[in-house]
């Protein structure tokens, strides 16, 4: 009898084991996909004050940066705009859920 719970126990130990292993990863998950959404949105409010200087300089007549911001919006700047939002809307669908 005592072996049959001392096997019990050893399985519940390992089965705490795995599990904390798991939220460890998952924790490492989100720490990345957290780092990675500042990062964009550092990168969000660097174009935005682009584009606020390349307008102030737009109206004293150098079109220049104007002409890089416009040159970065489509590779660079929708890209991270969208993923962005993107993110943000999955984690509303995720906190809901976890909510139920």
């Amino acid at each position: 009898m005592y072996y049959f719970f001392n096997t019990i126990n050893f399985v519940h130990q390992i089965n705490d084991l795995l599990n904390k292993v798991q939220e460890n990863q998952e924790n490492k998950f989100k720490v990345i996909i957290d780092k990675f959404m500042i990062i964009n949105l550092f990168i969000i409010f660097a174009s935005f004050l682009l584009f606020i200087v390349a307008l102030i300089a737009n109206m004293y007549g150098v079109k220049s940066i104007f002409n890089v911001f416009q040159r970065l919006w489509y590779p660079f700047i929708i890209p991270s705009l969208g993923t962005f939002f993107t993110a943000v809307i999955i984690e509303s669908i995720f906190n809901k859920i976890n909510k139920k």
